[in-house]
């Protein structure tokens, strides 16, 4: 609800629901270091969490993102559990290693240069990137949060590295980033759709970044998400985020896999394709950097 100006801002439905999944996924993780990934930034918040003794002293949350679970093996998918929309060739496999045990292994989308030579590079890394502790662990945060079906909002102080993390994840899983960089007033449409000048010199409208990563499966790099006017991210892409289905504004509709795959095989994909219906992709994630409110802990 929208309470008073005293109340807590409230988790979205969808950030309570991954933190119940990876509870399940990966149950050696203590759930204070989970919940501040679900939880809005507010000193209310933080005042519940010691409140009910689920605050981790100090900066200790933080410190271990990923619940003491590291990635012990990153490597192709050789076989899909059953019933699984993920495509084959776009499918890695992640092991985990817990230091009190426990290992787990998680399937994960990837992008199409997973294990190429090029993946640092096309993920927007230097030659001379270093891999620092903390960066490792947090990419290994976020590469849970991909494993049980989430999208990720890395929030943090201006030069924080929260796009060096983006790349970093990119490239771990192969993914060649679509940005859309953020600006204060940025419509509606602009996420979607961006006009351009044919050969002919008529205006068209095109796709932007995020409708073609949705259906390519490639990773949405939503740059200063905070930069948007209130309500837009969720009034544009709020479907998307949440059901894998959107409708664009030209017409264009985009449905999550296995409904489009329902409809395909009754009506065939051509003519899904000719109303204007795309699927998209399972391997489809996104990533958000944001800085925090004024006054956020």
């Amino acid at each position: 609800g929208a309470g008073g100006p005293e109340d807590p801002p409230c988790a979205a439905y969808p950030a309570l629901e991954s933190i119940a999944r990876l509870s399940a996924a990966f149950p050696a993780a203590p759930l204070p270091q989970l919940l501040p990934r679900a939880l809005p930034p507010h000193p209310k918040v933080s005042e519940m969490l010691r409140h009910f003794e689920l605050a981790l002293p100090g900066d200790e949350a933080l410190s271990a993102p990923a619940g003491g679970y590291q990635v012990s093996t990153l490597r192709p998918a050789e076989l899909l559990p059953e019933g699984s929309d993920n495509d084959p060739a776009r499918t890695a496999l992640v092991e985990w290693r817990h230091s009190g045990g426990g290992d787990v292994t998680s399937v994960v989308g990837c992008g199409e240069h997973f294990g190429s030579a090029d993946a640092a590079a096309l993920a927007g890394l230097g030659p001379t990137f270093a891999e620092l502790p903390s960066q490792s662990a947090l990419v290994a945060a976020l590469l849970q949060s991909h494993a049980v079906g989430a999208d990720a909002l890395l929030l943090g102080g201006k030069g924080s590295g929260k796009t060096a993390a983006a790349r970093r994840f990119a490239a771990a899983l192969g993914y060649e980033p679509h940005v859309v960089y953020c600006y204060r007033d940025m419509g509606a449409r602009d996420l979607l759709l961006r006009r351009e000048t044919d050969a002919s010199g008529s205006t068209v409208w095109r796709h932007t970044e995020a409708v073609r990563a949705a259906v390519s499966g490639g990773l949405l790099v939503i740059e200063a998400a905070h930069r948007l006017p209130a309500g837009v991210l969720a009034a544009t892409l709020g479907r998307l985020l949440t059901d894998r289905a959107l409708q664009m504004p030209d017409g264009t509709r985009l449905l999550p896999p296995g409904h489009y795959d329902e409809l395909a095989a009754s009506l065939g994909a051509d003519e899904l394709t000719a109303r204007g219906v795309l699927r998209v992709h399972p391997a489809f994630r996104v990533l958000a950097t944001a800085e925090p409110p004024a006054g956020a802990d």
